[in-house]
């Protein structure tokens, strides 16, 4: 039953904000200095990392939700996701841990807007003390005009 069917999310940080991405939507999680991972500042283009012998657009989420970029650092997290054949990475401060809600139980609200103003925001998840902004990666991908 649709009802009964559990929702997961990715619970990620940026700055004080938490920020939930479908779970399905990530591909993996990558650690800075993992084998096969290595950032490059962009000349123009924006940054870009090495992932599995491919150059991939990072997308940095402090551009949207604090308004502010936040340099790449070594503790930083990247989110691999894909639209359209196309891989990209979210950069986050740290990934939390996977929330999972049974469906008929989400406690899902409209932004106000008061905290995080983000295109790319589709609701605010109440889970236990925190206030998760959920992000469509769609909408990211489409924000950026991600290109070839």
């Amino acid at each position: 039953m649709e009802q009964d069917k559990i929702v997961q999310y990715l619970c990620a940080k940026v700055g004080a904000f938490y920020l939930g991405v479908q779970a399905e939507e990530v591909i993996e999680i990558v650690k800075p200095n993992s084998e096969g991972f290595h950032h490059f500042d962009g000349e123009g283009k924006g940054d870009s990392i090495k992932y599995n012998g491919e150059y991939i657009p990072l997308v940095y989420l402090s551009d949207f939700v604090k308004g502010e970029r936040d340099h790449y650092i070594s503790t930083s997290k990247v989110l691999i996701s894909e639209k359209n054949s196309k891989r990209f990475g979210l950069v986050v401060d740290s990934a939390e841990e996977i929330i999972r809600i049974p469906k008929n139980e989400m406690n899902l609200s409209a932004s106000d807007g008061e905290d995080v103003q983000f295109e790319a925001l589709d609701s605010v998840l109440d889970v236990e003390d925190k206030k998760v902004h959920i992000i469509s990666v769609d909408k990211v991908f489409d924000l950026v005009n991600i290109d070839d």
